[in-house]
């Protein structure tokens, strides 16, 4: 089995339920995740939360929903 984590502000979290099921039917298992509502895009790079998730799962795929949250803080 695959292996992915999911990273993002509201819209990721709110993907994960749907997006979780529709992984297992082509074996992908979302193995980490880290969900921030409200954050620009920007935030995610300066915490280090894509690559900390990264190192720490080793995942063959890594899925993404930001840019949300951006225009509202710009």
């Amino acid at each position: 089995m695959k292996r992915a984590v999911l990273v993002g502000d509201s819209q990721a979290a709110g993907l994960a339920a749907p997006l979780k099921a529709a992984l297992l039917e082509h074996d992908v298992a979302i193995v980490g995740t880290s969900t921030h509502s409200g954050q620009q895009t920007i935030w995610f790079a300066r915490n280090r939360i894509v690559a900390d998730l990264i190192e720490r799962h080793q995942p063959d795929l890594v899925i993404l929903a930001l840019g949300g949250n951006d225009a509202q803080r710009s």
